[in-house]
């Protein structure tokens, strides 16, 4: 009887090293060999064996994962916005999964990722405003997603996304929401009385410019003046000049018609006869 025992015994034992050490490491994976719980080597893709008694083949994902943390935090002003969610899409680098396996197991998603995480997120939510985070949340976005990409760095990750939901309480949403309306207006406001501003700018300009004008055509007319009177007074004969200049104006512009008289006196010209009248 113990003879069977010890055979079914030992039936058991050889079934479970022949169904147990053997192993696949899938594509996007990277298989940690170990010894006695030492890790000895790496394994690519593919199919392979290990002595359980000894040791087993651990995986570390390499390709894109997502996690998604809920994490309550308070604002500088102490307002709490409980129901926040954020969402980190990271990736373990190749040349990473020695040191990150030797570091910190399997399991450092949990032991090191969610709590830095989470850390990093109430420190960047605790620096400003309720306020200032519902009316700028892409600011507290870029933030996070920077210190990430550092701190994730030095644990071997290559940060690829991060998205943050925020939710305070109903009534401070609503208050958030009339702020913004009311910068909304504000900035309207503003705009236009910077319109009103540089319309009146235009008009003084502009009435400045013609005040210029005038100024110059003044100064040109007094300088003509002054012209005329050294000429007058070089040359008694330059008033003739003008008369003549202005009696060939007069000429120039003549529409070949006599007038009816000439002078005060009122003598009028010789009628010449219409040509039509003497046919």
């Amino acid at each position: 009887m113990k003879k069977k025992l010890l055979l079914i015994l030992t039936l058991l034992t050889a079934g479970i090293n022949l169904t147990g050490c053997m192993t696949t490491v899938k594509t996007g994976e990277m298989g940690m060999r170990t010894s006695f719980g030492k890790l000895i080597k790496t394994e690519n893709p593919g199919l392979h064996f290990y002595t359980p008694i000894k040791g087993d083949i651990q995986k570390l994902n390499l390709r894109s994962q997502t996690i998604s943390l809920p994490i309550p935090a308070y604002s500088k002003d102490s307002q709490i916005a409980p129901d926040n969610k954020i969402q980190v899409t990271f990736s373990l680098l190749e040349n990473e999964t020695e040191r990150v396996f030797k570091r910190y197991g399997q399991q450092y998603i949990k032991t090191q990722v969610e709590p830095r995480v989470a850390n990093i997120f109430r420190e960047e939510f605790g620096t400003r405003n309720a306020l200032q985070i519902v009316q700028n949340r892409q600011d507290l976005n870029n933030s996070m997603q920077s210190r990430l990409t550092q701190e994730l760095r030095s644990l071997g990750l290559a940060v690829e996304a991060v998205n943050i939901s925020i939710k305070f309480s109903a009534a401070f949403e609503k208050v958030a929401e009339e702020a913004a309306i009311a910068r909304s207006q504000a900035n309207k406001a503003e705009q236009e009385l910077q319109r009103v501003k540089f319309e009146e700018q235009q008009k003084l300009a502009r009435a400045e410019a013609d005040k210029q004008v005038k100024v110059f055509e003044a100064q040109a007319q007094a300088e003509s003046i002054r012209l005329q009177t050294e000429q007058l007074n070089r040359n008694p004969k330059y008033i003739e000049l003008l008369e003549a200049q202005t009696k060939l104006k007069a000429a120039e512009s003549w529409n070949g018609q006599l007038p009816n008289y000439m002078g005060s006196s009122a003598i009028p010209f010789i009628q010449l006869p219409n040509p039509r009248s003497l046919k």
